[in-house]
């Protein structure tokens, strides 16, 4: 018969040992070093403990939600460059060709960051387009990471209080509560989220504290060193913000006071050329095609006079997808009066398109969603 072993009733379960391995493994780690996938984004989590402390009795959800926090402890995940990135920008390059430039920066960024150990997501500077309006800047950053596939986070810079949005606003309000920068980081546990920063400079437009607010937002979290070390106005609690990839867009560079400005790796967007406008007609035309159910209907691909019409004019993307879509439903309506069989591919042709003369410097081709 064999000898029945007691458990220890004083000892440890299996969880809690883990558990205390893992923290003593996050505490011999200094924050921003990355390991295993995951950075220390929180010095101790004594101090999320004191801060839900001190929150306990004004503000019991705030309490409740960083002795959450407490708990999940220190760390947050880090993404890694995607594998097809190359792949993925010479597809940008392809479909948006005027952004050239800003396209060859992210490579080299994103190279450098591939032959690393951990190979993090990283933009070493803040990336800032400037260029006019319609000429698709909001359209290119949107695609760029909806592609990359990495925690994105957008904010409009336009709107008065897009400073209480990334900072937080105190609690000693009635509306206190977290910004996005807390929400994303500790909330989501994604240290390098990237965050793409809209007519950053419709941020500078007047002098209202909302604003100021915004640009002191902004002399933090741009600055290495300080992002480090980040407070929420909120939550109160320090964290490394320094890991997150900067987007932003502006139409007007005058309008963005220096200090922010330089703070930015600036990269000016013009208007595509008449061989550039071609590319994206066709583009935009296979794009049309493969996003509609009626697509397979038609012709793969779209005759060059008619992109020779269409290129000609300085028309934005949005405009030329109406041209596009009048013409579809116009073609299928002329095939369908001829009584054509359906396994028929229908071609567009010139006569299709209701193509009109536009003010060539209120409405250029562009990426306008």
């Amino acid at each position: 018969m064999s000898e029945r072993v007691l458990e220890d009733p004083f000892s440890p379960s299996p969880h809690m040992q883990s558990l205390f391995e893992e923290r003593k493994q996050e505490a011999m780690l200094t924050k921003g070093q990355v390991i295993n996938g995951r950075v220390k984004i929180i010095d101790d989590v004594l101090q999320v403990q004191n801060a839900a402390s001190q929150f306990r009795k004004e503000n019991e959800d705030l309490a409740r939600q960083l002795r959450k926090e407490a708990g999940r402890g220190c760390l947050a995940r880090v993404s890694e460059v995607p594998n097809s990135y190359r792949t993925i920008l010479d597809k940008l390059m392809f479909e948006m060709p005027n952004f050239e430039s800003v396209i060859q920066k992210i490579r080299a960024e994103l190279t450098l960051a591939s032959i690393t150990r951990d190979k993090v997501f990283r933009l070493e500077t803040p990336l800032l387009l400037v260029g006019p309006a319609g000429v698709g800047k909001t359209h290119f950053v949107n695609e760029l990471a909806d592609r990359l596939g990495l925690l994105t986070e957008r904010v409009s810079c336009s709107d008065s209080s897009a400073g209480f949005v990334l900072s937080g606003l105190t609690s000693g309000f009635g509306t206190g509560q977290p910004g996005q920068i807390y929400k994303t980081i500790v909330g989501k546990r994604v240290a390098n989220p990237i965050l793409i920063l809209d007519e950053i400079d419709k941020s500078s437009v007047d002098d209202n504290a909302s604003h100021q607010s915004f640009e002191n937002v902004f002399y933090n979290l741009l600055e290495p060193i300080s992002s480090r070390s980040y407070k929420d106005e909120c939550m109160q609690i320090e964290f490394d913000a320094s890991h997150i990839c900067w987007l932003a867009t502006a139409n007007n560079l005058d309008a963005i006071s220096a200090p922010i400005r330089d703070r930015f790796n600036v990269v000016e967007v013009a208007y595509p050329s008449i061989s550039e406008r071609q590319m994206i007609c066709r583009n935009l035309y296979e794009k049309m095609l493969q996003t509609h159910a009626w697509g397979s209907h038609f012709s793969e691909f779209l005759e060059d006079d008619i992109v020779s019409l269409l290129s000609s004019k300085e028309t934005s993307v949005r405009q030329l997808k109406r041209y596009m879509y009048e013409a579809f439903a116009s073609a299928a309506e002329e095939a369908e009066s001829r009584g054509c069989n359906q396994l028929d591919k229908i071609e567009l042709r010139g006569f299709h398109f209701n193509v009109k003369s536009t003010n060539s410097h209120a409405s250029r081709i562009g990426f306008i969603q």
